[in-house]
């Protein structure tokens, strides 16, 4: 058997600080920052790393002339999120105080030669020039941001402005966006079946084309989806598999499921998931590990097998190069709450679709156990040991919590959503943008990075979470705050936008059951299982009169399912068998909703 195994100088001796160590450093020093933000699961930092940090040149200059800081991103989102350049990994040139003079994503070794030499050079006069004219490059975005962020008027036009936008950009021979690298996100397919439901027929066969797209990302062998692709044709894929992406890519699938029928759909989503539970699930702490990476590395970082020489071959042949080597694909052994809610919640999504109460219980532990250890007075930890508090902890953790509050009923869940929403309402909110950021504890980073959720994404899923709380709870503050963040949704922000104002002109409908306690599991699974991404079931109990009588209902004689969204009933389902074709119909015609 072939096999390629890379062999540079490694261990060359650049002589890396943590970030606090580094920027003491460098401010008594006085001397220029080499900032390299990497992640484990990541194939280009492999690649530099065996590279250009092991460039001997290059590590003279460093060790000389520079403060070399480096910092896992996953560790320490905060300064990932300040600093990140676009992706990873990231590469930034900074001044003794932290500012920014050049930054870039991955550098080969000759380039990376020209760039230090360059800064290394300069004299203070000239760092300072660099650091004004950037600030006032951050301060001209920021603005350009802010006008973008003013309230503004919402009507179909909206919508079907940002569809126009979407059909101009879409490959419609493979799916997603023109051009490559592709990614499988998750606002676009969203978008295209919320178009698709509201009457545009052209949506559906976009919708399919792209999802088709995704599933070529699946690792057949062991299951789990790739982070993406380098072709436009969905090929080449890069062989991270993030927990982030199954956890997400697994609840579209299950929706898309919903709309179609396919089986594939729930197929993938159900092996994605075993993926999961087989590979990066930890026994020890009850919880999921972050990623598997894209190459088979050493112990010391060496680069042994690049991704490209190892999941191309069937599962016999990777377990020749596993036992020939003695090492398998990397596993990002760390622990964080925001990705664990997220893949909480796709257990739970797979319980309301296969009745598998074996996820139905391992969903519940895996978000018990992020309540238990990272629960506080200020909101949900980022890990088990960094009490960083970011607005993607919180928000994905209300996410799972309200799934989990939909399948079991239990209040308690609805009412520790209540109260990290009211956390996020009142400490996340700028008042300067009209919209949910934690930016004074990472500064404002204006680039979007592939990997995480941006500010602009996380409000539109706040405002769902939001809107979703007030179909359960009946309070009208919560649709207040929802609508306010979406009227300021910029207009070119493609899928984002879109969905945005969807949630604005077409609410999301709840399914309130109101009924016997025995019938509650059949009912809540039939109407879960209809577009759980727009149409939330709720089951009451006859019994709890206060609830009822709180949300505008009355006990009924015979189990009922009530159709509504924020502001308008639509329909009394008794009968369970046709309850999601007399759902879904409602989407045909439904009535923009006007101020």
């Amino acid at each position: 058997m072939l096999l390629f195994m890379i062999s540079f100088s490694y261990g060359s001796g650049i002589n890396w600080l943590d970030f606090n160590e580094g920027m003491r450093r460098a401010e008594k020093e006085k001397k220029l920052i080499l900032l390299d933000i990497y992640a484990q699961w990541c194939h280009w930092c492999n690649v530099m790393e065996n590279t250009t940090y092991s460039d001997k040149e290059v590590v003279h200059i460093v060790n000389r002339y520079y403060i070399p800081v480096r910092v896992d991103a996953e560790k320490y989102p905060e300064i990932n999120r300040k600093y990140n350049q676009g992706g990873l990994p990231s590469t930034v040139v900074l001044d003794w105080k932290g500012n920014v003079l050049w930054g870039g994503i991955y550098v080969p070794p000759d380039q990376m030669k020209g760039i230090l030499n360059r800064f290394k050079s300069m004299n203070e006069d000239q760092i300072r020039r660099i650091v004004l004219k950037n600030r006032e490059k951050k301060i001209k975005k920021l603005k350009r941001l802010e006008r973008r962020l003013k309230e503004k008027s919402i009507n179909k036009g909206s919508i079907d402005k940002i569809f126009r936008y979407i059909k101009f950009k879409f490959d419609y021979e493979y799916g997603g966006f023109s051009g490559a690298p592709k990614f499988p996100v998750r606002e676009l397919p969203y978008f295209l079946a919320l178009r698709y439901l509201t009457g545009d027929k052209t949506a559906k066969g976009m919708l399919k084309k792209t999802i088709e797209g995704y599933m070529k990302l699946f690792d057949p062998v062991e299951g789990g989806i790739y982070r993406y692709a380098v072709t436009e044709y969905w090929t080449e894929p890069h062989y991270e598999k993030l927990l982030k992406d199954q956890a997400e890519v697994s609840i579209l699938l299950f929706n898309i499921y919903s709309l179609f029928g396919d089986g594939r759909y729930l197929e993938y989503a159900e092996r994605i998931l075993s993926f999961c539970k087989n590979k990066l699930y930890d026994k020890e702490t009850g919880l999921f590990f972050n990623s598997q990476g894209a190459d088979i590395v050493d112990d010391e970082g060496r680069l042994l097998v690049p991704g490209e020489d190892f999941f191309i071959y069937g599962k016999e042949k990777r377990e020749e190069i596993v036992r020939k080597i003695g090492y398998g694909p990397n596993i990002e052994r760390d622990i964080y709450f925001p990705v664990n809610a997220l893949i909480s919640n796709a257990l739970l999504h797979s319980y309301g679709y296969t009745g598998n109460v074996e996820d139905l219980s391992l969903g519940l532990d895996v978000l018990e156990r992020i309540l238990k250890e990272g629960f506080t007075e200020n909101g949900v930890r980022y890990s088990p040991d960094r009490s960083s508090f970011l607005l993607s902890t919180q928000v994905y953790t209300v996410e799972a919590l309200l799934t989990a509050y939909q399948l079991t009923s239990e209040k308690r869940y609805l009412e520790l959503s209540e109260k990290i929403t009211g956390i996020v309402t009142d400490r996340y909110y700028s008042k300067k943008l009209g919209i949910y950021t934690d930016l004074k504890e990472t500064g404002f980073n204006i680039n979007r990075i592939s990997f995480i959720d941006d500010i602009i994404t996380l409000n539109y899923r706040f405002a769902r979470v939001l809107l979703k709380l007030n179909l359960f709870t009946g309070s009208r503050i919560y649709l207040e705050k929802s609508r306010d963040i979406l009227k300021r949704f910029p207009d070119r922000y493609g899928s984002v936008s879109g969905l945005a104002y969807y949630l604005y002109l077409y609410p999301p409908l709840a399914v309130h059951i109101i009924g016997m306690k025995e019938e509650r599991n059949e009912y809540i699974r039939k109407a879960f299982k209809v577009f759980p991404y727009y149409v939330y079931p709720h089951f009451i109990e006859n019994s709890d009169l206060n609830f009822i009588k709180k949300l505008g209902y009355e006990p009924q004689k015979i189990t009922s399912a009530f159709v509504c969204n924020c502001c308008v009933c639509f329909k009394k389902i008794q009968d369970k068998r046709d309850i999601k074709d007399q759902i879904l119909s409602i989407f045909s015609q439904y009535i923009p909703l006007e101020e």
